[in-house]
């Protein structure tokens, strides 16, 4: 008999909201959807590799896993695009089609079961926005409201968190249209929403590999900064739609409720915030390491960052483990590494379900090279050099750089590279 799952939601520090019966089943409806990467997956040739030190694997189906993949900073990035076709260069969408910046990355969005994305981009065909005007916000970005839901389905991204700096860059209406055309695309979305009770909630997700099941929740909040509150007006409130704040002592009060009220059942609580977009392409700051620690504290099993551009540091603290930055997945902006002379890496993080008495979990991550200006708009896997100097780096910049190396494992796929972590 599968565990009967009551789920209690704390919003703020006093309003307690209790969920119905009707929006467990809206949470849960995501299960439906889930055919759609059978119809579209590829046989992936397995590649010949010899070294001694990786742990070779071979995906595929298989029913005693589950695989959900974590990517960060996702855009098809047409307002980017429309900037640099307007200095005379060519749109790569327009030259190439909407397929041509995943075909690098297809083979693990297609052999992963369920995928979450940072969609840090409105899907909207306003032309103007209340944040429009000199004075006001740069970069508004917007995707286009067909090919956009369209192929983000069609490369199995089926859920994503819309806590970020650019989800309300078209106002409410804006996010309005954007929540409309993820609902009528069956793609899940989470951290924003019409008001703050909306916005809080997490993205539920039941899943069964063989004769086990694990119930996960993943709240997408994004970082508050005084301008985006105030001449902004980005953080949903009461009545009023926006982006889900990060604030700790909230969401601790949500991850506290929910432990209690599972009872024995498998929950995993993961943490997707966006942090740190002011210092981009930058490590992490003390605010970030501070708020993560406290939600580590708090009840929190796993926190995957991203908002940074460009991967930062991985800690494990208090028996978990902190992924700072995912950096870029699909970015297409040209972007700033060369200006700042950083390693063009990012990560893409697969939680691996494992069957055995209980529950196992273990989190892939694979790095990718996400320059445009070197890949031309096709991030990638890393070569074995580029992942080897990515692999020092990650050593070389943990804050506890003892710790990491007793629990990270190399290993490779044909997919890639990837580091492996141990989760407990």
């Amino acid at each position: 008999m599968k565990p009967v799952i009551i789920i209690i939601i704390v919003v703020g520090i006093s309003v307690v909201s209790v969920f119905t019966i009707s929006e467990i089943i809206w949470y849960f409806a995501n299960q439906e959807f889930e055919k759609a990467r059978d119809e579209l997956k590829e046989n992936l040739e397995p590649t010949q590799v010899n070294e001694s030190e990786y742990k070779i694997l071979f995906v595929g189906d298989n029913e005693s896993e589950y695989k959900i993949l974590f990517v960060g900073d996702t855009s098809f990035g047409e307002s980017f695009l429309e900037y640099e076709t307007e200095k005379g260069k060519k749109n790569i969408l327009e030259e190439k089609g909407y397929d041509y910046p995943l075909q690098n990355l297809k083979s693990i969005l297609l052999e992963s079961d369920f995928v979450i994305a940072n969609l840090e981009t409105t899907i909207t065909n306003l032309k103007e926005s209340p944040l429009d005007g000199g004075s006001k916000k740069d970069w508004l970005l917007w995707t286009d409201i067909e090919k956009a839901p369209y192929y983000l389905k069609k490369y199995n991204i089926n859920s994503v968190s819309l806590a970020n700096n650019h989800a309300m860059d078209y106002g409410k209406e804006g996010l309005k249209q954007t929540l409309q055309i993820l609902d009528q695309n069956n793609i899940e979305w989470f951290g924003a929403g019409l008001n703050k009770t909306s916005a809080a909630r997490p993205f539920i997700k039941q899943i069964e590999f063989g004769t086990q099941n694990s119930t996960i929740f993943v709240f997408g909040a994004f970082e508050y900064v005084k301008k985006y509150d105030e001449k902004y007006s980005f953080y949903a409130k009461e009545g009023v739609a926006g982006v889900n704040v990060l604030n700790s002592k909230n969401i601790i009060e949500q991850i506290k409720l929910i432990k209690d009220n599972t009872g024995n059942s498998d929950v995993f609580v993961i943490i997707f915030p966006h942090f740190n977009y002011k210092e981009s392409y930058e490590w992490k700051t003390k605010e970030q390491t501070k708020i993560f620690y406290e939600l580590i504290d708090g009840g929190a099993d796993l926190v995957i960052g991203h908002g940074s551009h460009a991967l930062q540091e991985i800690e494990r603290y208090n028996d978990r483990w902190i992924i700072y930055g995912l950096g870029n997945f699909m970015f297409n902006m040209l972007g700033y590494y060369h200006e700042i002379d950083k390693e063009p890496f990012s990560l893409v993080a697969q939680l691996v379900f494992h069957e055995n008495e209980s529950v196992e979990k273990t989190l892939r991550l694979y790095p990718i090279f996400t320059d445009n200006r070197i890949t031309n708009y096709q991030p990638r896997f890393l070569t074995e050099t580029e992942f080897e100097k990515a692999y020092q780096l990650i050593l070389e910049t943990s804050p506890n750089k003892e710790i990491l190396e007793n629990y990270i494992s190399k290993g490779k796929t044909e997919i890639g590279y990837f580091i492996e972590l141990p989760i407990s």
